[in-house]
């Protein structure tokens, strides 16, 4: 009986380790699949960063949530885009004059905290 009950608890170990490590694989495979759309999506932004910083800042002056949300998802664009030419420190001086030039808007700044800005 116990040498039955032993082989049960084998089974089961085998079983919760065979699930673990399919886990494992399908986030590793999500995550490969979200890394190559991500680096489509800047592949396509990449040249047109004064349009996007453009569009932050009109984005910015609707003084909308949806819009501040908008703004603040295309400045992490911005900042993958400056990470890949190596122009973070220009980056960072854009986006303390936004945070500056727009002080005065409790709701956005909080946005820009939030996302590490």
């Amino acid at each position: 009986m116990g040498e039955l009950l032993r082989s049960a608890e084998e089974h089961v170990e085998e079983r919760r380790q065979l699930a673990a490590k399919k886990a494992a694989e399908e986030r590793a495979r999500r995550e490969r699949e979200a890394a190559i759309l991500r680096t489509n999506h800047l592949d396509k932004m990449e040249g047109r960063e004064p349009q996007i910083w453009n569009e932050v800042e009109n984005l910015i002056l609707t003084k909308q949530p949806k819009s501040y949300d908008s703004a603040v998802e295309l400045l992490g664009d911005l900042r993958d885009l400056a990470t890949r030419k190596g122009k973070v420190s220009e980056f960072r001086v854009r986006v303390d004059g936004i945070r500056e030039a727009h002080a005065r808007k409790p709701s956005f700044i909080e946005r820009l905290r939030k996302a590490g800005f």
